[in-house]
Formats: C-alpha cells, structure tokens, sequence
C-alpha cells in the first residue's frame, strides 16, 4: 500500500520536484527526509520544490533568488558521468536498424 510520496525529474544532481502526495498524514514528508539524506550523500545538491509554502518552509526549504539559482543549475545540471561517452550528434533510428 502507497501511502505517501513526492515524484519529479533528476537532471545532473538537481530534483526538480513535481508533486508530493499523502494518503495518511505526514507521508510525504518520510519521502523528503530520504531526499534529504541524499543530499547529505552528496548524491544530489539541490532540490527545487518550484513554489514556496508555508509547509516546505517547516521542513527547511529555503527561498534562494534567481539569479543564484540559475547559477547553480549551470553547475549543477551537467550531464552524469556515467553518460560521458554519450554521443555528440543524434543516432537515426535508421542506423539502429539492420537492413
């Protein structure tokens, strides 16, 4: 049974988060506390919760100005190691393809 969460995207090691959810009370935020452990890890940097609330800011959350934030996301968002070798131009589903 789900009972509670939060779901977004990951560019780099930036969570950019979409929504959380709870379906009994407080859920959501055992799922902020994992991220938030992630964090400690170094495995992600920043977690953008995209719209100040009363509630995030009760759990830490902090307002950061823009200009700032946009520069940590020009660090922040580059592409994973793991995808070094990625390559430079596009494949065409045609060369994936054998003849």
């Amino acid at each position: 049974m789900l009972i509670g969460g939060l779901y977004g995207i990951i560019i780099g090691r930036v969570l950019f988060g979409e929504s959380m959810f709870s379906g009994q009370a407080n859920a959501s935020k055992i799922a902020l506390l994992f991220l938030d452990r992630l964090l400690e890890m170094e495995t992600l940097a920043l977690i953008d919760c995209q719209v100040q609330s009363p509630h995030l800011l009760s759990l830490g959350a902090s307002v950061v100005p823009r200009a700032q934030f946009v520069d940590s996301l020009d660090e922040l968002c580059e592409p994973p190691r793991a995808f070094a070798t990625w390559p430079e131009m596009p494949i065409k589903a045609s060369e994936l393809i054998p003849d």
